[in-house]
């Protein structure tokens, strides 16, 4: 009877060493998909990334016009890290179009003071601090300018109608030095 009882309680102890065996084997199993799984998606949405702060470069350093992230979805570090990346890229390409305008209208306006036309003056507002200051600095040149060549062309009218006596009032003299003046 006891030789029974220890067959039978020795069966029970196998067939929960197996469940135990299978158990294992099936968590074990179960992480290592989880592992593989993760592992891809992480490597897949780094790619991503990669691909995405390439692009980005390219467009900052000129290489290309137009700049096209990629999506990445999720709710996971990854997800979020791209999204707040994503934004941050796209207020840097409004900075960098703005600017680009910018440039763009003083290239312009250059051009026509190049063929003496000094009325132009550059309109759009830089988006950085760097390029608002070379508007400001450059229309202020203008300005100037404009004003000088506007006084140099009073004195000669007045000399072409023989009227020799004629001067600039004492402000209208202030900045006018070296070859103008």
């Amino acid at each position: 009877n006891l030789t029974s009882i220890i067959e039978g309680s020795i069966s029970q102890i196998n067939k929960e060493y197996i469940m135990f065996i299978v158990a294992i084997t099936l968590i074990f199993i179960l992480v290592f998909i989880s592992v593989v799984y993760m592992t891809r998606r992480i490597s897949k949405i780094i790619k991503i990334f990669q691909e995405n702060l390439n692009d980005f470069f390219k467009y900052a350093l000129r290489e290309k016009e137009k700049i096209h992230l990629n999506e990445v979805n999720g709710k996971d570090e990854f997800a979020v890290m791209h999204k707040n990346m994503k934004k941050r890229v796209n207020e840097i390409e409004k900075i960098i179009e703005q600017d680009k305008k910018v440039v763009n209208e003083i290239s312009d306006v250059m051009e026509k003071v190049a063929n003496g036309f000094f009325q132009y003056s550059i309109h759009e507002k830089g988006a950085t601090s760097e390029v608002e200051s070379l508007r400001y600095i450059i229309n202020k040149m203008l300005n100037r300018t404009k004003l000088k060549i506007d006084h140099v062309n009073t004195v000669l009218d007045n000399y072409a109608k023989s009227n020799y006596i004629f001067s600039l009032e004492e402000d209208q003299l202030k900045g006018m030095y070296v070859d103008i003046g």
